[in-house]
């Protein structure tokens, strides 16, 4: 079957859809009530990870970040490092640091090799126009090709959305943190909207940054080369070990929109190229397609579902986004990760 037929044998699935949030029947460690309501959504309880946290807690952490920031300002030719994966958060996040804090910035993005043109396009703009520095690191050895192709085959989680994500967010992080500390830079920021990351809150523990993030799959010789380790992080140096990765928008004020318009005000980032939808890595875009196809939804689902169970946003315009009207895939992406890493889909989708 090709593609075309895959996604065509997606939509012709029917799954139950919660009425209050967005999950469906197929989601993990889910029932149904009588009246269509989820047990997530029956019980009050959080698909990602439960935190109590206060508006006092977040003012605290706030303040917080402000006296970091004055311990490292003017200390080398950086203050901070930001992650910049050319979206909207961290992209706003670039210009907030520069022009209500005056921090001189590195900016640093980890090209894993694909990422959309939009992307590149917003990469290219945004740093430039702000005046600030910029490290674009690139893996050409195939080890990112390997990563993902291990993580297709190999998933042993409900959705590929759940092995995936996580993994590869400590090799991007990772990466980030190898290069600030290479160049002496004691605090990294990066531009994770709230409901974008639930691992850790605010700042990502000691503990965590100090520990060897290996994985035992990253010894299976059937994908993986010997000198790949060297991409995970894994903490030798003090100035490793004590290095800050803030998460500023847990604590700070965040509205989507604000974002969105002052980026447009700004010319930085036109509204429709600040769309998650057109500047999320084609990898999502295939990752997506095959849960989708598979269970009848995409992983990205389960934080909006919280924001929804919560009173944060509407359920309609994310119960359009993921099952009605505004539902896209970028097919091309999808195609060219495909056959870049010579996915037999059917197999994948059958497991």
């Amino acid at each position: 079957m090709n593609v075309e037929g895959i996604i065509n044998q997606a939509k012709a699935r029917e799954v139950q859809i919660c009425k209050k949030c967005i999950l469906p029947t197929t989601f993990r460690d889910i029932e149904f009530n009588e009246e269509g309501v989820c047990s997530y959504c029956t019980t009050n309880k959080s698909v990602g990870k439960e935190r109590d946290i206060t508006n006092e807690y977040k003012t605290k952490c706030a303040m917080e970040i402000d006296e970091i920031i004055e311990s490292v300002r003017g200390k080398g030719l950086y203050d901070c490092a930001v992650g910049f994966s050319g979206g909207k958060d961290s992209s706003y996040l670039l210009w907030l640091l520069k022009e209500k804090y005056k921090l001189n910035i590195l900016a640093i993005t980890f090209d894993h090799g694909f990422m959309p043109k939009v992307t590149t396009e917003n990469i290219n703009k945004v740093p430039t126009k702000l005046g600030i520095d910029v490290v674009n690191f690139k893996l050409n050895t195939g080890f990112m090709e390997r990563f993902f192709k291990y993580k297709f085959e190999n998933y042993q989680t409900k959705a590929v959305f759940d092995s995936m994500c996580a993994d590869c967010s400590n090799i991007l992080e990772g990466s980030v943190m190898k290069i600030a500390t290479f160049f002496n830079i004691p605090l990294v920021f990066i531009g994770l909207s709230p409901e974008q990351v639930n691992r850790y809150f605010y700042e990502v523990p000691y503990d965590h940054i100090n520990a060897n993030w290996m994985k035992e799959e990253y010894f299976d010789e059937a994908y993986f080369e010997r000198r790949d380790k060297s991409y995970i992080w894994s903490a030798k140096t003090d100035a490793e070990k004590n290095l800050k990765v803030i998460l500023p928008f847990h604590v700070w004020d965040y509205n989507e929109e604000v974002v969105v318009n002052k980026l447009k005000e700004l010319d930085l980032i036109s509204a429709e190229k600040s769309n998650p939808l057109k500047t999320r890595c084609k990898i999502l875009d295939a990752m997506c397609y095959i849960d989708k196809a598979r269970l009848g939804y995409d992983g990205f689902i389960a934080p909006f579902s919280d924001l929804i169970r919560f009173g944060n946003a509407p359920r309609e315009k994310y119960y359009n986004l993921f099952f009605g009207k505004d539902f896209e895939l970028n097919m091309d992406h999808v195609n060219e990760v495909i056959k870049t890493l010579k996915l037999d889909v059917e197999i994948i989708i059958n497991k």
